[in-house]
């Protein structure tokens, strides 16, 4: 941390647009799981605050836009590591698929890898699909059905 108690990790901002430290721990703190609520507490003197009270505060800085802004670029950021992960150990996994689908050393070790390898999105071979039909049918076609449908059980019911 510098002077201006900004993390390091945080893109230096125009003076205007950047948090304070208390903004900036309240933000971490949200982002590692904390209420709303508890991370004002941890990041203000709240000790004489009642809950109604603290939720009041942590809502409105919730609200702060430049509060709410910096939340929104760091889930922005969170979100794309996490889809680049996704990512790269969907590939990873493929490719070792596509390795043992050629180079196993049993038959049944490759057969089991290029099922996987058909079972992927990618692929898709394997994907069972069902169809349905279905009919458009009025009240009375309905009702006419289901009385064919009874006469016939009872009928076959007193044989």
């Amino acid at each position: 941390m510098d002077d201006d108690k900004t993390p390091d990790n945080v893109t230096k901002l125009p003076t205007k647009q950047r948090l304070t430290a208390k903004q900036e721990g309240f933000v971490q703190d949200v982002l590692a799981g904390q209420s709303a609520s508890d991370a004002y507490r941890h990041n203000y003197n709240c000790s004489n605050s009642k809950a109604s009270s603290v939720w009041t505060e942590s809502s409105k800085l919730m609200a702060n836009p430049k509060v709410a802004s910096r939340l929104r670029v760091y889930l922005a950021r969170r979100e794309e590591a996490a889809l680049s992960r996704g990512v790269s150990l969907r590939t990873w996994i493929l490719d070792k698929l596509k390795v043992e689908a050629e180079e196993a050393d049993t038959p049944m070790a490759r057969l089991k890898a290029l099922e996987l390898l058909g079972k992927s999105s990618d692929v898709g071979l394997f994907i069972e699909r069902i169809q349905t039909e279905s009919v458009e049918r009025s009240s009375d076609e309905v009702r006419t059905e289901i009385e064919r449908r009874l006469t016939r059980l009872l009928v076959e019911s007193e044989e």
